[in-house]
């Protein structure tokens, strides 16, 4: 091998070596990341499940306003939230 092709492939390799490292550190800082959601937090996540499927809403709100063709309004959009954990 001559002297240029040895600097051509080390200096693409360097390049390489870098983008390697950046992207095993976020690959590694991910699966530490969602490890921790998984073994350490998943009692969290099942008591917002439960709540949430508990939840009902007795009296749906309204969808907004019911105008004519002429923009006479017809119906106001009012609101009317109800909603209770059971």
């Amino acid at each position: 091998m001559s002297m240029k092709e040895t600097e051509k492939f080390r200096s693409e390799n360097s390049r390489l070596n870098i983008f390697r490292f950046f992207y095993g550190v976020l690959f590694i800082l991910l699966f530490t990341f969602l490890t921790k959601l998984q073994l350490f937090q998943s009692e969290q996540f099942e008591d917002k499940e439960r709540k949430q499927g508990q939840r009902r809403i007795l009296r749906p709100g309204s969808r907004g306003d019911v105008l004519d063709w002429g923009i006479i309004l017809f119906l106001p959009g009012l609101f009317f939230f109800s909603s209770c954990i059971l």
